[in-house]
Formats: structure tokens, sequence, C-alpha cells
């Protein structure tokens, strides 16, 4: 019979009460204390789901007094070391990350002992001058089931969860992932869980582990560490840099410098406006479940998660779908390997506004399924283009494919004035149509890059 992650732990390291783990997690007084709301203070969010996929939330406040309850009950729940800002657990509401936690599954195993943490440990112990070639010590060392483990790093201070941070705390995780995810360490190291979400949780420490015949334990391991030093362990392109929120101007003096931006942005509050894409991309990539391997199972339904924002789908059907995805994609799981319902919620925690931007050649690669592209089959693009156009003309030799929406666009009525006079410089198109010259450079652009109206699988 292997060792277990919970024998190895225990023979090196003293074991940490749930309470005093989420103490350290949670000091007092980084919390709002039950029944008190006060501009400044935030709370934790955990999340709890039934067996039949339902999800609630439930709010940590100073005392810690929820968790108790939450830790002993037998539906699984999950926290994130994240205080929020209002009632969901969203990335758009988070405001100080207390400490980097990372998964690290399917620990190797070699002649019946887990290799795999003797080599994590010595990872995190040697006295390699250049810490690219090691790992850091964790605070904490988590064992979430026999061979998978939660690995905390708990900082010494909260790190503000600023916009511009998002991005920079999102590729870290990545680059470090990357490196705790090696083959000397996991047997999965082939698929690592790349989890976008910076506000990712995790199973509630003390409460029944994944197989449910045993609890999720906690080990201290090392102590805090700090930003600086965590960035030390990946490359320079991968560090959190920005770790305060910087701005060019005041907020006075963008107001006086760009006003039709102030009066949206601070006065009426309005959202940037984004790209939406057809609804259809997302039927389309919800349909290709079923091509889907077993490696591929997790960022699939991240992907899905990305066309949702893309598309502007409602979270309640996002969630709808992803649970009955998930269903799917079980049936091809290795027996020692299921795709649960934790694994969903984490894929819908991506489901961000970041997520938007995720690139084709991404999405691909995430979830090993191929998407064509349209291709100009070696031909230069003046000459694709002449092509297409012509084409467009024996398809529409009225003219009518112009105004289906009903009466010309901007756009139409440069792109029409080009098609006639190729040659017209931008001053030239605003004069004889009557439109501003910035609208006139825009459109005139677009038209000479040979940009056409975005395809249904454009993103």
């Amino acid at each position: 019979m292997s060792e277990s992650s919970f024998e190895f732990l225990a023979k090196r390291f003293d074991e940490v009460a749930p309470m005093d783990y989420y103490r350290e997690v949670f000091p007092k007084g980084s919390l709002e204390k039950q029944g008190e709301y006060k501009q400044g203070e935030y709370c934790g969010i955990a999340i709890t789901i039934n067996d039949d996929g339902k999800a609630w939330r439930t709010h940590i406040t100073d005392g810690l007094e929820q968790l108790p309850s939450l830790i002993e009950g037998e539906e699984f729940t999950m926290l994130a070391p994240v205080s929020f800002a209002g009632k969901r657990a969203t990335i758009e509401n988070a405001r100080w990350l207390h400490a980097l936690e990372f998964d690290l599954d399917f620990i190797r195993i070699k002649n019946g002992k887990l290799q795999g943490m003797d080599d994590l440990l010595y990872q995190t112990s040697i006295s390699q001058p250049d810490p690219l070639n090691r790992l850091p010590r964790p605070t904490f060392i988590i064992a979430s089931s026999e061979r998978n483990l939660h690995i905390v790093y708990l900082l010494e201070k909260p790190l503000a969860m600023y916009k511009n941070v998002i991005p920079q705390i999102r590729k870290f995780r990545k680059a470090f992932i990357l490196k705790l995810w090696s083959s000397y360490i996991t047997d999965a190291s082939s698929s690592p869980q790349y989890e976008t979400s910076p506000v990712q949780a995790f199973r509630l420490c003390g409460s029944k582990s994944k197989d449910k015949h045993s609890k999720v334990r906690c080990f201290r391991t090392g102590g805090r560490v700090s930003i600086e030093t965590m960035n030390n362990y990946v490359p320079q392109d991968s560090q959190i840099a920005s770790i305060k929120y910087k701005t060019k101007y005041t907020k006075e003096q963008a107001k006086e410098l760009f006003p039709e931006w102030y009066e949206k942005r601070v006065i009426q509050k309005l959202p940037v406006r984004a790209w939406q894409a057809h609804r259809g991309l997302y039927d389309w990539w919800k349909s290709r479940v079923y091509e889907v391997e077993c490696g591929h199972r997790y960022h699939y339904l991240m992907c899905l998660c990305a066309f949702k924002v893309k598309a502007g789908i409602s979270q309640d059907e996002l969630t709808k779908d992803v649970m009955e995805c998930r269903k799917i994609l079980d049936r091809i799981s290795p027996p020692n390997n299921p795709l649960t319902i934790n694994d969903a919620m984490k894929a819908l925690q991506s489901a961000t506004e970041v997520s938007r931007y995720m690139k084709r050649e991404t999405i691909s690669k995430l979830s090993g399924l191929e998407i064509q592209t349209h291709k100009r089959n070696g031909r230069k693009q003046d000459v694709h283009m002449r092509i297409m156009r012509a084409i467009r003309d024996a398809l529409y030799p009225d003219g009518e494919w112009r105004y289906k929406g009903g009466a010309p666009t901007k756009k139409d009525l440069v792109f029409d004035y080009l098609d006639e006079h190729p040659n017209a410089t931008v001053r030239e198109i605003a004069k004889a149509l009557g439109i501003s010259i910035g609208t006139s450079q825009k459109w005139a652009k677009a038209w000479r890059d040979g940009k056409a109206k975005p395809t249904e699988t454009s993103f």
C-alpha cells in the first residue's frame, strides 16, 4: 500500500488546527465585524456546493464564527485566501490577497513512497544561488487527499488587488505553476492546472477530503514570504511588478484633459465598451464537448467560460452548461481522476472580463481542439481581397450586400467611397462624406488593412 501525503507530512512537520490556520490567513482586524459595515473593511466568501450542484455563499467575518459549521458540514465548501467587497467572490470584487495558494496533484510515487514529496522539499531547501533553479519554502502544505496538495505561501502583508495588478498575478501564477508541476514532483507534469483566476478557492482545511474517507489536514513548513521574495523564483517578465496602483494623471488632471472620458467613466460610471461576439460562437464551443480528450477536460470548461464573456452569456446559463458539460466529460475520466464539481467551480471562477481577450491560439492549446482560421491560401492580402470582392460583386451585382441592416453606417460610407476612390486622402474622404477626420481615418485604415466585417469564428 502506498504512503499517503497525510502520513508523509505528519512524520516531518507540526500539524496546524484548521481554525488556527484561518486565523493566520485572516488576522484579527483584517475582515469586517459581523453585523457591521465600515468603508474599507471587507470579508471572506466561502462557496458551498451540494451533491446536486447547487451552490451558495457564506460571508466570513472577523471572528470567523461561520467556519466551524462549514468545516464540520457534509457539503463541499471552498474558500479563497482573498478578502472581497460585495456579495460575490469575483475578481472584480477582490480587494486583498492574503496568500498565494496552488494546487499540486498526483504526487509522484516510486516503490510505494511519495518520491515527489521528497523532491519538493529538496527543491525548497537547497542552497542553490540562483532562485530560478529551485522553489521557495511554503508556509503551509495542506494534504487535501492521499496524493493531492495545496501549497500555501502566506504573505507578510496582503497585496492590494488593483485592476493593473490582476494580470501580473495571473502571469506570475502561470510561471510558478510550471515550475511547481515538474516531472520530479508530479506524475501530471504534462498537464499542469493553469487556473487563471487569482481568486481561486480551495477545499476547506479540516473538512472531508475528496474521497470522504479522511479530512483535509494542514502542516506548517515555513514562514511568511513577501512578493519581492516570490518574484525571485520566476522570470522577470512574469514577476508582480506593480504592487501599488499607479496612474499617470490625478483625477483632477484627468477631468481637465479628458472631459468626455471623465463624464462617462467617473460621473456616469459607464463600463468600457468591448466587442461582443454572437452567441452562436458560445453554442458552437459548447457543442464540441464530445471532442474533448481526457487531459483537456478542465481547460475545456475554462475556455467555455471565456466564450461566455465574449458572447455576453448570463452567469446562470453558464453555470448550468458547465455542470452539464462536466457530467459528459466525466464519462471519459479514469477511475482515479474524476472530473469533480470542485473542478467545475474552479473553472467558473475564470469567467472574468480578462478572459474576453483570451486568444484563439491559447484556447486551442489549452483545450486540445483545433480552431480553423480563414486562410488566404498563400496569396498576398491585396490579391486575396480583390478576389473576395469580385466574388462578392458576382453574388450581389446591385450592391445589396451593403445595407442589409438599414441605412448605411459611417463604415459603409467610407468603404464605398474608397472602393471608387482608392487613392483618396483622409481629408478628402471626410470632406466628401461630411464626417469627422477621426472617423474618416479610422475606417480608411480598416479598409486599407483589408479588415472585413468580423466573421462568426473571429474573437
